[in-house]
């Protein structure tokens, strides 16, 4: 970002693609509202070219002007940092920036963006194109040595560490909302074809699972 001099600033991954218009959309609404940042929707397309819905965009499903996250609670689902157009000098002025050390800060780096934004708008128009990623040119962590629960739950432990930070308290509709969106969506991710995988690795997940609610004293929902 310190190379960036235009007044605005979108990211892409060298996978991805934007459809036809969509900056124009995404420009147009910040320059009509004054926005800090604009949120779009995005889909999902695989090698072969079919698109589909990009999953869990509970905070992009209304068109929404001059909101923050506090008013609309449900942006907290909006993790992508692609599908969106920011103000550089927001940016900078809230020294919002990526994390050198880690290797996926996205979710840290849209909800401090969200946390600090006066003026968010919401289109529902496609904004971003994202590739499904297949197992063969994946680079993320191995599922199979749990790395990728340990990344994902140090990171879950960022968002909520950023939250508190923020004066959000635990009574709070934007905090129950980010609990929601852990035990409903970001835990259960780990699920997927459980089944079809050794019995040690069942078992330690279950584990990592009860040890991360335990942690967070959410064992009673």
């Amino acid at each position: 970002m310190k190379q960036a001099t235009g007044t605005y600033v979108i990211f892409m991954d060298s996978r991805d693609q934007t459809p036809k218009g969509a900056f124009t959309n995404l420009v147009q609404t910040a320059l009509d509202h004054d926005s800090d940042m604009v949120v779009g929707y995005t889909k999902q397309f695989d090698a072969d070219g079919n698109t589909d819905a990009f999953p869990n965009q509970l905070g992009v499903s209304d068109i929404r002007f001059e909101t923050t996250l506090v008013e609309t609670p449900n942006l907290i689902y909006d993790t992508l940092i692609n599908n969106k157009l920011y103000r550089r000098e927001f940016l900078a002025n809230n020294s919002i920036q990526f994390t050198p050390e880690s290797v996926d800060t996205d979710m840290s780096f849209t909800l401090a963006a969200h946390l600090a934004s006066k003026n968010t708008s919401v289109i529902t128009k496609t904004a971003y194109l994202w590739r499904a990623r297949e197992i063969h040119d994946y680079n993320g962590p191995d599922r199979g040595e749990f790395s990728d629960f340990e990344a994902r739950t140090a990171k879950l432990n960022i968002c909520r560490t950023i939250l508190i930070d923020n004066g959000v308290t635990e009574d709070s509709e934007l905090y129950a909302t980010f609990i929601h969106k852990v035990v409903s969506l970001d835990l259960p991710s780990f699920f997927t074809d459980v089944a079809d995988t050794a019995e040690n690795f069942q078992y330690h997940i279950q584990e990592l699972i009860y040890g991360f609610l335990r942690d967070w004293n959410l064992w009673g929902l």
